[in-house]
């Protein structure tokens, strides 16, 4: 093999394992492979249970209100650890409610093939840079990265207290729009009474304008009206100075 092959092919070797360490420590403790067995068997027998999030709807569930989101990869040692523990989570979860108060968990596999032109790229383009990872999304946006400690306790003190900071955040929403719907009703009742204000100091010229356009019927009839009479009168002076020609003056 020509020498720039060996190269390329060690930079590769290279490069894919620098991408394993960071995804999944290489370093688990030394572990047999009766442990190693064990451990894989009972993530995998608590991934039955565990709420998955699909890849193609993440991001349009994690949309709306508050949401925990375990990203791993079931070839992980870390992942293996950890996935018991989170269905643990999930248990105490649901016996709490949570969700009935906003607050959702699922998790996502990260070792599926093709997806989103490589599983890689979608944990990496969430935030991800290691296995396992917990991160927190509100409306969407991510918050921060779970920093605590992999273990059940802290872990639900966490939510907890989340909990807590998620209600006190809507209810905080809800004052401010509260008090901006009040204030806008306020403003268009004082528009109001202002408008009410300036018709009544309105003169009388220009309030019969404002009224003939918006009833023009009895200003129609009163203008005809008046023009009927100056005809008549028109016409009652003609006849008087016709009949006045027609006499003639008598000298007694």
């Amino acid at each position: 093999m020509p020498h720039w092959q060996t190269m390329g092919l060690q930079h590769l070797l290279l490069m894919l394992l620098g991408l394993t360490l960071l995804s999944c420590p290489a370093t688990f403790g030394k572990m047999t492979a009766e442990q190693k067995r064990i451990q894989k068997e009972l993530a995998d027998k608590a991934d039955k249970e565990i709420m998955f999030l699909d890849h193609n709807v993440l991001d349009t569930v994690i949309q709306n209100e508050a949401w925990l989101v375990f990203y791993g990869a079931n070839w992980c040692p870390y992942t293996q650890r950890f996935t018991p523990k989170w269905l643990e989570v999930q248990n105490r979860f649901l016996q709490k409610k949570y969700a009935d108060r906003g607050i959702h968990i699922g998790k996502v596999e990260c070792s599926i093939p093709d997806v989103y032109h490589g599983v890689a790229d979608f944990c990496t383009n969430h935030g991800v840079d290691g296995f396992p990872t917990v991160n927190v999304y509100i409306n969407g946006t991510l918050i921060e990265e779970y920093p605590e400690a992999d273990e059940i306790d802290p872990l639900m003190s966490y939510i907890d207290r989340l909990v807590v900071k998620y209600e006190e955040k809507k209810a905080a929403e809800a004052l401010v729009k509260a008090q901006a719907q009040k204030a806008d009703a306020k403003t268009s009742k004082l528009d109001n009474v202002e408008m009410n204000k300036t018709l009544a100091q309105a003169p009388v010229e220009n309030t019969l304008v404002q009224h003939s356009k918006s009833n023009p019927a009895p200003y129609l009839i009163v203008a005809g009206g008046l023009i009927a009479s100056m005809c008549g009168i028109i016409l009652y002076r003609r006849r008087q100075a016709a009949l006045k020609g027609a006499y003639r003056r008598v000298d007694l």
